[in-house]
């Protein structure tokens, strides 16, 4: 079989094969999971698991270990634990950290793994998600061969977010060997056939000076007259309704409610431990249809600094339109950073796809991050 990441058809026949197994009522989860459904759980390479009907609230982030499975760590130590349901919204206060059994279990055959990252919007409201399996002790990764439930774990690190049964944060994508990752060669062939960096003006680049660990490597951009910089507000009381269709205006909250623009300094900015903010990358990056890219921070020995919390570009992401700016969820950790423009400030490594997803492609939806030239805290605002 061919190595790599799996694409929507055979995510599709995983669940049709009940190697993703769903709690619940099967028949309305099968209608979602029509091509042409806004609300399928199955994207170009990934798949959204949902929220199960139980929240632990608990003292730590924890791992499973040898003396205890996940599920008997949960109700043994949590501070408290309640019910979800599909009907009653509950509310989650910031700066506290919950685990949520989810509604799907796993029966991978031998030689398939998963990784899981949390979807766009949810990630630049710095809830910080991590997924975890019964008796693995690595978050955001699914072992070969797998088979057993799914918990996902929820930090609200600025706002406080309301959920309830059925929800879908995070995003898996699964992959059969390895996911793909290819390499400096093969970067510089592809980017011969199929541009992968553009400067601002939509313009290739050079990829010369721009790859680094088998990655291509961007910038921040901190000149210009768009908004470049937000940081989260401090002690903000309303909670983030998770379950919104943010495609509506009247459903979007009030930018300037949870954000403030940060001024730059001839180009640089200063961010502190324990804030968070929202930036933007000064190239623009493509994603051809055979692949699924993953952003990393550039190097911790330059900065110590997370640069996403959401860090999944799906296929054909930026591939039509000559690429698109990537929105960055930083914070820092220990001291103060000063920030410049053109900072190298994250790398974007490449995975191939076994083939190419017979779904509508990204740049097509029209709600998609696509257009973006500036900081932008995600749809759940205006």
């Amino acid at each position: 079989m061919v190595n790599g990441v799996l694409p929507y058809q055979e995510i599709k026949e995983m669940i049709n094969s009940n190697v993703i197994k769903i709690d619940g009522d099967n028949l309305s989860f099968m209608d979602l999971l029509e091509d042409e459904n806004p609300n399928n759980p199955i994207g170009l390479a990934s798949f959204e698991p949902s929220l199960g009907n139980r929240v632990f609230a608990m003292p730590a982030s924890i791992l499973p270990c040898k003396e205890m499975n996940l599920l008997d760590r949960l109700e043994k130590e949590n501070h408290y634990n309640f019910e979800l349901n599909t009907e009653e919204l509950r509310f989650l206060p910031a700066k506290n950290l919950y685990v949520i059994p989810l509604n799907e279990t796993l029966n991978l055959p031998k030689g398939f793994i998963g990784e899981s990252t949390g979807r766009s919007s949810v990630g630049r409201t710095n809830t910080i998600l991590k997924l975890l399996t019964e008796n693995y002790s690595r978050y955001n990764f699914i072992p070969n061969g797998y088979n057993g439930r799914l918990f996902l774990e929820i930090f609200p690190g600025s706002f406080p977010i309301i959920i309830k049964k059925g929800l879908r944060l995070n995003q898996i994508k699964f992959a059969f060997g390895d996911f793909g990752e290819i390499d400096e060669v093969a970067l510089k062939l592809l980017h011969e056939t199929h541009p992968l960096l553009y400067d601002e003006s939509g313009n290739p680049l050079s990829l010369d000076s721009k790859i680094e660990k088998d990655s291509v490597v961007m910038n921040l951009r901190l000149k210009g007259e768009s908004s470049l910089v937000y940081q989260a507000r401090k002690n903000v009381s309303q909670g983030l309704d998770f379950s919104r269709d943010f495609r509506t205006d009247d459903n979007k909250y009030k930018l300037k409610e949870f954000w403030e623009e940060v001024p730059i300094t001839n180009g640089k900015v200063i961010i502190n431990p324990g804030e968070f903010y929202i930036m933007i990358t000064k190239e623009r990056i493509s994603v051809p249809p055979d692949y699924v890219t993953k952003m990393i921070p550039y190097d911790s020995n330059l900065a110590d600094l997370k640069t996403q919390e959401a860090d999944l570009f799906n296929p054909g992401h930026g591939f039509k339109t000559k690429g698109f700016c990537p929105v960055l969820e930083i914070k820092a950790y220990g001291e103060p950073i000063e920030l410049r423009d053109d900072f190298p400030i994250c790398r974007i490594k490449y995975h191939k796809l076994r083939s190419t997803p017979n779904k509508k492609g990204y740049d097509e939806v029209k709600n998609s991050y696509i257009g973006q030239e500036k900081a932008n805290p995600g749809n759940m605002f205006m």
